[in-house]
């Protein structure tokens, strides 16, 4: 008897061991969830210290402060506390227990934002206030399905917040320019620009002097340009005259030749160097002019001994006419 009763103790401490195993497990784990809760808590706590406080408008008829570029502007129901409580009491007649409620609810909600800090400073009258907050009005348990009125009779006596609210601008923060990177050095070798004077005859290769029709047909015969200026063999004017391009490069290109010229570029009329002379181009434009007016020719003029026989009538015409006056003038004198 005594062994029988020795072992149901032992029977019954093994099952509450195991009761009591799954009770210290969900322990362990409601205290590791309350950890994590509150290590969440933390950290958006810190986010939301971190970010910028916002402008809040607490009244209708005063001034608000800004910081900083971009910070938020909301309005809280404080800003119209009174019309509300005055547009319930207009909705409400007498009802003085709904009046309260609806004073307490609106006062309850969270504020709204409008808007936020520019560079110029904002006006809000207190028409826009009650604009802002209709939606909070008309969404309180105690106004029911007045809504419109409410909002009606708060819009009436938001017009008496005289001068409205102000909230200054902040300029806006220059974004920060990069610092400029050096360049990095060139591993090449840096190329060779042409010279500005040098043709492209001048880049390829020459060919061998007196080389003729035998020599390598890939290469190209030597410029000749130093001797035509010096005035060797080919050359289109003396040695002593100024330096001009070269005739054959510049020949019959439109618009390097003068209207009066019949001749190459770089040529005198006839063949001659005129270099310096310009009685050559005053003779060009006197022939011009003789061209555009035309051809001229004197009238033949008579002899100057000769009287012509209309004269010689009209001479006599008037001694004679003379001579009968006198006579007239004569007899009546008489």
């Amino acid at each position: 008897m005594s062994s029988q009763r020795d072992d149901h103790p032992t029977e019954e401490s093994t099952l509450d061991a195991r009761k009591r195993a799954p009770a210290a497990l969900r322990r362990a784990a409601a205290a590791t969830a309350a950890g994590a809760v509150v290590a969440t808590s933390g950290f958006l706590g810190g986010g939301v210290a971190a970010a910028a406080d916002p402008v809040v408008i607490g009244t209708c008829t005063e001034d608000v402060t800004s910081a900083e570029h971009g910070q938020p502007i909301v309005v809280s129901p404080r800003a119209l506390d009174s019309r509300v409580k005055d547009a319930a009491g207009l909705t409400f007649p007498l009802d003085f227990d709904r009046i309260d409620r609806i004073h307490q609810q609106f006062l309850r909600t969270a504020p709204i934002r409008i808007g936020e800090v520019t560079a110029e400073e904002q006006h809000f009258s207190g028409s826009a206030l009650a604009d802002a907050l209709a939606n909070r009005i008309a969404g309180l348990a105690a106004v029911e399905d007045r809504g419109d009125t409410m909002n009606f009779h708060v819009g009436n006596l938001a017009v008496t917040c005289l001068g409205g609210v102000n909230v200054p601008g902040q300029p806006k923060p220059e974004p920060s320019e990069p610092s400029p990177t050096p360049d990095e050095p060139t591993t090449g070798q840096p190329t060779e620009s042409p010279d500005p004077g040098s043709s492209g005859d001048e880049k390829r290769n020459p060919g061998t002097p007196g080389s003729g029709s035998g020599g390598d047909p890939t290469t190209d015969p030597i410029d000749d340009q130093p001797q035509r200026q010096a005035g060797g063999p080919g050359s289109n004017y003396s040695p002593g005259s100024a330096e001009q391009v070269a005739p054959s490069e510049y020949a019959y290109v439109p618009g390097s030749l003068p209207p009066w010229s019949d001749s190459r570029f770089g040529e005198t009329s006839g063949g001659e160097p005129a270099t310096g002379d310009l009685r050559t181009g005053d003779e060009h434009n006197q022939q011009d002019r003789v061209r555009e007016a035309g051809s001229a020719q004197a009238l033949p003029t008579g002899s100057g001994e000769r009287v012509a026989l209309p004269v010689l009538l009209a001479a006599v015409s008037l001694a004679g006419v003379t001579a009968a006056l006198i006579r007239t003038w004569v007899l009546r004198r008489v």
